[in-house]
């Protein structure tokens, strides 16, 4: 129950899964996420 409601705080605050992950981590989906979007710029 603590994991649902915790969740929709979540929501109400604007808080994303990233937020949760260590500084690395987001900087490497950071990067997965600007690759894309550069091959998605090409096609």
């Amino acid at each position: 129950l603590a994991i649902c409601i915790q969740h929709e705080m979540d929501h109400l605050v604007g808080k994303l899964f990233m937020d949760y992950l260590s500084p690395l981590k987001q900087q490497r989906i950071r990067q997965k996420v600007e690759k894309l979007d550069r091959l998605k710029a090409r096609a």
